[in-house]
């Protein structure tokens, strides 16, 4: 069908139905998924530590309130930016927005719109919020695709793996958790489908405060394609200038860089971030500088999908199976496959940092994602899929 109205002649209203046909396609998935996760599968709610650390902490952590004022609210933005407490801020908001709607007979804004939508429980809110970033960030995929692919382009080969793109199965768990990690990813998103000055101060300006590391993505987006625009290199490189600099602050404890690196990598290395009992990939946290061998080794298991030789669990087979298609996929129709520099010193560090195979998975997922955006929609990058 989707084909079929490609065929047509009119452009504008292919567009329109296809984009239509996506969200709803969107919508349903979600809600398909998340019954399947609770239901069926029995994942709780609170199945990652962070989603039960936002339910029981929020308002201990939040700086924002709807009993502020609006120049409150923002002033402790400001005072708060780089304290990673920008989502249960917005969570806490959520929170006050549905007590207020609970308790209200006729709840409307600006008199006449109706948000009876929002009577439900805070959680199903939340889940609302991020459902909506999964919904906006599939669409701008969409309209990428439809700015960066030719007529002639847009064929069963770009349509299928558009689709598998859309509604991986990960992608769509981070979204339906109470995690902050679909919004990082929408950020990212929303950068790399603009490619714009405004669309970059924004998402960074905003990213910094939900997670300080958010700049560390921004190493995959360092190609001639993304940056062509003098503009937007220069207010990049000091965006990313200043970045750096807020990082090695904040571990230049020793006088010396090199030695505050070399202390840093000692404490990751030893660090504890939890864990699952499945979870039986080789940490080398017993080994000195062992943050370093888990930086080099996850990538490459990661990468292929070899993650999967240490466990039994189906949720590892899960997450190896989607690796592997994305790669499988991409190799079979434009004989690449998702690998370059920049996606691998983004994970390496990322293996430094993390002391757990699960955890580690979680925030290389994301630069994983971003760089098969990267490959699909950037004609010209450095890792361009090219079509035949």
């Amino acid at each position: 069908i989707i084909i079929m109205l490609i065929n047509r002649k009119n452009e504008l209203l292919k567009k329109a139905i296809f984009i239509l046909f996506f969200t709803a396609v969107a919508v349903f998935y979600l809600y398909l998924f998340i019954y399947l996760e609770r239901k069926v599968l029995n994942i709780s709610n609170i199945y990652h530590p962070d989603s039960k650390y936002y339910f029981e902490t929020f308002k201990d952590n939040s700086y924002f309130s709807i009993y502020f004022s609006f120049f409150q609210n923002i002033k402790n933005f400001f005072l708060s930016y780089l304290s990673n407490q920008l989502y249960p801020s917005i969570i806490n908001l959520i929170y006050e927005i549905t007590n207020i709607v609970n308790q209200t007979e006729n709840p409307r804004i600006f008199g006449f719109i109706s948000i009876e939508f929002l009577r439900e429980s805070f959680y199903r809110n939340v889940i609302k919020f991020n459902m909506l970033a999964y919904v906006l960030g599939n669409l701008l995929i969409l309209f990428a695709y439809f700015k960066n692919f030719k007529k002639e382009a847009i064929n069963f080969k770009n349509l299928l793996l558009l689709t598998i793109i859309l509604f991986l199965p990960y992608k769509t768990h981070l979204y339906s958790n109470i995690l902050k990690d679909g919004i990082v990813l929408f950020l990212l998103i929303f950068f790399f489908t603009n490619k714009k000055i405004y669309s970059l101060i924004i998402s960074v300006f905003i990213g910094l405060s939900i997670r300080w590391g958010f700049i560390l993505y921004f190493l995959l987006f360092i190609n001639k394609k993304i940056f062509s625009n003098k503009n937007l290199k220069i207010i990049s490189a000091i965006i990313f200038i200043l970045c750096i600099f807020i990082f090695f602050n904040f571990i230049y404890t020793d006088g010396n860089i090199i030695e505050s690196l070399i202390k840093y990598v000692k404490e990751r290395t030893n660090s504890t971030m939890g864990g699952r009992d499945y979870d039986m990939v080789p940490s080398y946290n017993h080994i000195p500088y062992g943050g370093l061998i888990r930086g080099i080794i996850w990538p490459i298991l990661f990468l292929s999908g070899l993650f999967v030789l240490y466990t039994e669990s189906y949720l590892f087979y899960v997450l190896a199976f989607e690796i592997l298609l994305i790669q499988i996929f991409v190799y079979l129709f434009y004989k690449k496959f998702i690998f370059n520099l920049n996606l691998f010193v983004v994970i390496f560090i990322i293996g430094i940092y993390t002391s757990t195979f699960t955890s580690f998975f979680r925030y290389a997922y994301l630069a994983f994602y971003v760089s098969t955006l990267i490959s699909f929609l950037s004609l010209k990058s450095p890792n361009l899929i090219k079509l035949k």
